[in-house]
């Protein structure tokens, strides 16, 4: 952790290469610093909260990195 960040993804020399935020609520802020691209993920699920909408979040923002980053 990092600063309000967390550091996801970081060089071999630490260098961070991305970082998101806490995903609280469904709401998953992501910046690739190595890639020049970011996005902000928001999950609502009225069923299950936000046990469930916080890890889905998480998830659909690391394969948008990952798909942004090819």
């Amino acid at each position: 952790y990092g600063l309000g960040v967390w550091r996801d993804k970081v060089g071999p020399n630490d260098d961070i290469r991305v970082v998101s935020g806490s995903g609280a609520f469904g709401f998953y802020p992501w910046i690739d610093r190595q890639h020049s691209t970011y996005g902000i993920v928001a999950v609502a699920d009225l069923e299950n909260g936000s046990s469930h909408a916080v890890p889905a979040s998480q998830h659909i923002a690391e394969l948008a990195w990952t798909a942004a980053a090819h």
